[in-house]
């Protein structure tokens, strides 16, 4: 997974077009929206056109046709592949040509790129279609979070889903782990 954020140096363009969001499902970025209109305390986000304003972009390289796992790793391989210039130019071209009816140009109207390539992804969540079935004790995730003496393991990819929620009830089970290997409860 890749997120982008570009800071324009308006929203003027956005407004023209009458848009908050735009979804490429063929794009190198599958979308890109308008950063969140809020006013929480002291911050208030861009209210007004003419203000600067993030706006967020995902690319999720992946190939049609191969299993998820394949395609997981065709992305990591691609994103870890590509150049920091090859990703701008694609920005810059893809924003140009979603905003460039409203009066956007690329060249003056975008400020700053960052981006965040994850080659890592989310915990793997088994695919019911794709995955064998196999009993739970013999799961990677499962035998990936077995305790190693006095280490025990904690986070998402122990719960196999990339949830909070899982990442704290995986916690819970390893506090309890090394409780148990202490003789403490």
């Amino acid at each position: 997974m890749q997120y982008t954020n570009v800071l324009l140096r308006d929203w003027k363009a956005w407004k023209a077009l009458g848009v908050r969001s735009i979804s490429a499902p063929n794009g190198y970025h599958t979308s890109a929206s308008l950063d969140t209109a809020m006013a929480i305390g002291g911050y208030a986000s861009a209210m007004d056109p003419a203000e600067p304003v993030v706006v967020h972009m995902v690319r999720n390289p992946n190939q049609p046709g191969l299993s998820r796992k394949d395609q997981n790793r065709a992305g990591r391989a691609d994103m870890l592949a590509t150049p920091f210039e090859t990703i701008e130019r694609e920005i810059r071209a893809q924003l140009q040509r979603m905003l460039g009816a409203g009066g956007f140009d690329a060249r003056r109207d975008i400020l700053a790129i960052t981006v965040n390539r994850w080659p890592h992804g989310y915990a793997y969540t088994y695919d019911t279609l794709g995955d064998p079935d196999m009993p739970d004790a013999q799961r990677p995730h499962v035998i990936g979070r077995r305790p190693l003496g006095r280490i025990a393991i904690a986070n998402a990819d122990a719960g196999a889903a990339a949830f909070t929620n899982v990442a704290i009830d995986e916690a819970e089970r390893a506090v309890q782990e090394c409780l148990v290997s202490r003789g403490l409860t």
